[in-house]
């Protein structure tokens, strides 16, 4: 038996991740496979959960964790199909959107409340709904207005924290507009108008309102910077300036994240905050 090194999640020796030698867009498709593999055997009966083996540890309630388990995983699922490429398990995560935002399947989600770690989910759905089209074609009338009530109209009715959270209202809204779904335009312009004053220059944004100094992970590469760029991509026809605009402050800041890394591309596992 091959010794336990690494993430061994449902294996017994070396993660398949780690045996995928990196050459094409093939062997990137096939990484994101070894990935998602592992998910199978913790799929609720209705395919609208994932729970992992373990604690979380995590301050909000379990069924939001497993929610997190399912929606996370769309993230690279999501641009694996919009690629063209294929996954054997697709149908696991189509079935689990439409148990989930069924209120009367019993493993509904649950509507989200104020400050709701739904929302945070929200944004990986609502992603996947834009690039990934096979996703809403795969539902019928009823199935489409669930997801419409669960995912952008239950979260613009709801209050936010006031930092990158509200990008996952965006992205939650992007995603049914871009089916032809019900959303809110109004809300959409609004969360990014919002957003927008979180910016302190020189590519940087802060991660909540003027005041609030905080600038790690979240304002730059995990979150703030991330969803800017794919907000530019996927809105940049009807809205060519404020792409511009997001692609530039990508491209400034890129000059100050480099030096967060060394010439093998590692960095540190923490990043301190600071104020500028």
């Amino acid at each position: 038996m091959e010794p336990k090194t690494g993430l061994v999640l449902g294996y017994n020796g070396i993660h398949p991740f780690s045996k995928v030698k990196i050459t094409d867009r093939a062997s990137v498709q096939e990484l994101l496979r070894t990935l998602l593999d592992p998910l199978e055997p913790f799929f609720s009966p209705q395919k609208a959960r994932v729970k992992c083996p373990g604690a979380t540890a995590v301050r909000f309630d379990q069924t939001a964790s497993e929610v997190e388990g399912i929606c996370r995983p769309l993230w690279g699922l999501a641009c694996l199909l919009a690629g063209n490429g294929e996954y054997h398990g697709t149908e696991w995560w189509i079935q689990g959107i439409k148990s989930g935002t069924d209120p009367e399947n019993p493993e509904y989600w649950g509507y989200p409340r104020d400050n709701d770690q739904r929302m945070v989910e929200m944004c990986p759905l609502g992603y996947a709904l834009a690039v990934a089209p096979v996703i809403w074609q795969s539902f019928n009338d009823k199935e489409r207005e669930n997801v419409e009530n669960w995912l952008g109209n239950s979260i613009n009715e709801k209050n936010m924290p006031n930092t990158n959270w509200l990008w996952f209202r965006v992205f939650a809204n992007l995603g049914l507009k871009k089916n032809g779904g019900k959303f809110s335009q109004e809300r959409l312009d609004s969360d990014i108008e919002h957003l927008n004053t979180f910016y302190r220059g020189g590519g940087w944004s802060n991660d909540g309102p003027e005041g609030i100094h905080q600038m790690d992970y979240y304002s730059s590469s995990f979150a703030i910077q991330f969803l800017q760029l794919l907000y530019a991509k996927l809105a940049g026809e009807d809205e060519p300036e404020r792409a511009e605009e997001f692609k530039k402050r990508a491209q400034t800041v890129a000059l100050d994240l480099i030096h967060y890394y060394d010439n093998e591309g590692k960095k540190p596992t923490y990043l301190v905050l600071f104020e500028i």
